[in-house]
């Protein structure tokens, strides 16, 4: 929550006009922690890194304090992975006191594309709820260099003529699958890097992960229709090296009947 402003409308008489004077009340202890787990407030259990290019090393901090009468011991629940470095403010926290969690996020070493999300777990004494977890997401996409000058035309260049597929109405028992292409326009290879689906009940696989200027790869995606009902609508990510189309979306879409 934002710092409170309150207007006078007669506050203030200059030279014979009138001007209106606001004043600034301090946050609240609620405003700046005011997301509880047990007997801790955060200022937040979410940060929010936004869109983030891959050479990208990101610090922020997570602030908290005690609100019960006793104690609170902090201490790191499991490994912190290698792409991150967590620093805790103490390892215990008096009551009515404050504390922090400073965090380095390096998405050069993450090697992951698209929506990620990675979880920082607090071990404590806290009676009411000990393990406290705070979320860290992100959308992580390929840094490219810049191209030296009138170069522009000498790079890798997707095209994907196709993105959706509409299956019509299959029943549960039924399992649909469609091939899409990618087809390389551009002077370099272009890179195949992942592929991410929206549900385990999508199969991907590719004819080849590295396509050469002027050739195209398959990508096979296989749809399982199995404990669905309805209309219905699956996608996968694939994420690539090309500068104007770092991430292409297909769709698998229809209605599955029992």
């Amino acid at each position: 929550m934002k710092s409170k402003f309150i207007i006078f409308p007669a506050a203030l008489l200059i030279s014979g006009h009138l001007y209106a004077q606001a004043i600034i009340t301090s946050p609240t202890l609620e405003d700046r922690f005011g997301k509880k787990i047990g007997n801790l407030g955060f200022s937040e259990t979410t940060k929010k890194l936004g869109n983030i290019l891959s050479n990208t090393v990101v610090s922020d901090t997570f602030y908290l304090r005690n609100a019960s009468a006793n104690s609170i011991s902090l201490q790191l629940e499991s490994k912190i992975p290698s792409y991150m470095t967590v620093q805790l403010s103490q390892q215990s926290l008096a009551p009515s006191s404050e504390g922090y969690v400073a965090f380095t996020y390096d998405a050069s070493k993450k090697n992951d594309y698209g929506f990620v999300l990675d979880r920082i777990t607090l071990n404590t004494n806290d009676a009411v709820q000990p393990l406290k977890a705070l979320n860290i997401i992100a959308s992580i996409q390929e840094f490219i260099p810049p191209l030296p000058a009138g170069d522009t035309l000498a790079v890798q260049k997707a095209r994907v003529p196709v993105t959706t597929y509409d299956y019509g109405t299959i029943r549960q028992s039924d399992k649909v699958s469609k091939d899409f292409y990618i087809f390389n326009d551009g002077q370099h290879d272009l890179v195949i890097h992942k592929a991410k689906t929206s549900c385990g009940c999508l199969k991907t696989n590719f004819s080849k992960m590295q396509i050469p200027p002027g050739d195209s790869a398959m990508v096979s995606i296989a749809f399982d229709p199995f404990g669905k009902d309805g209309k219905d609508s699956r996608s996968v990510s694939v994420f690539m090296n090309d500068p104007s189309m770092r991430e292409v979306n297909f769709e698998m879409q229809g209605i599955v009947i029992k």
